[in-house]
């Protein structure tokens, strides 16, 4: 089981395709892995999302979210020998 305390991050894409190739990979040799997504586009905060009052008119739709993947800290070294191979 990964947790928080026992992870290292391999990877960070706003590319969702790229993430997935990269997920695949490392399921296929057995290796778990999480994803932590991050949404740009909202500060939540007492007032809710920024979208809420600004709209997403202009907001490049492929660039609102970050992809963190990690692996188990044991895992490290040969996730990043497999995810190496596909830059």
């Amino acid at each position: 089981m990964i947790t928080i305390f026992n992870r290292k991050e391999i990877f960070v894409t706003q590319d969702m395709h790229k993430l997935a190739e990269m997920r695949d990979v490392l399921a296929a040799h057995g290796i778990e892995c999480i994803v932590d997504t991050v949404n740009l586009s909202d500060h939540g905060g007492a007032f809710g999302a920024r979208r809420a009052y600004t709209g997403s008119f202009g907001i490049n739709q492929s660039s609102v979210y970050v992809y963190h993947l990690y692996v188990h800290k044991q895992n490290y070294d040969q996730a990043m020998y497999l995810i190496g191979s596909l830059r």
